[in-house]
């Protein structure tokens, strides 16, 4: 491939002691590879639907920070519901909201997995058998943070 000569403006008049401008180089001729262009030219040629397939994998890895589709059966039980909203009531209102993301979040850890029902009772349970001292940690935390000690 062959790029035409760059333009060239008429000879300024030079003022004594100041060099010429220096004359530009002719562009480089020879094609940069990139490591990825063999990457972009294959996505470049898929198909609309193959593409759009891409699209969907690439927002379900964003937002689940996995490429597998979610399991279809994965429901908590109504028990393990119940009894982790037992053990909130007696966390402090302030810390509630932070509890109840980080109990309910390991209910549906446990959803996902092998026996998934007796799982989610048997952690709810313990929850609620570790809920009276949970609070106490965490009044106690805001007790020394409120005393400065």
């Amino acid at each position: 491939m062959t790029f035409p000569a760059p333009a060239t403006r008429p000879a300024a008049a030079s003022s004594p002691g100041r060099a010429p401008p220096p004359t530009p180089k002719p562009p480089c001729t020879t094609p940069v590879h990139h490591p990825s262009d063999h990457i972009l030219r294959h996505y470049l040629a898929l198909s609309h639907e193959q593409a759009t397939q891409v699209l969907v994998l690439l927002a379900r890895l964003d937002a689940t920070g996995t490429s597998s589709p979610a399991p279809a059966a994965v429901r908590l039980s109504a028990s393990a519901r119940w009894l982790i909203g037992l053990a909130l009531r007696v966390i402090p209102a302030a810390e509630r909201a932070r509890y109840a993301e980080e109990w309910r979040g390991e209910l549906w850890d446990l959803a996902a997995g092998p026996a998934r029902r007796r799982r989610q009772i048997a952690h709810a349970l313990r929850t609620v058998a570790c809920a009276w001292s949970q609070r106490r940690a965490v009044s106690e935390g805001h007790h020394r943070a409120a005393v400065g000690g």
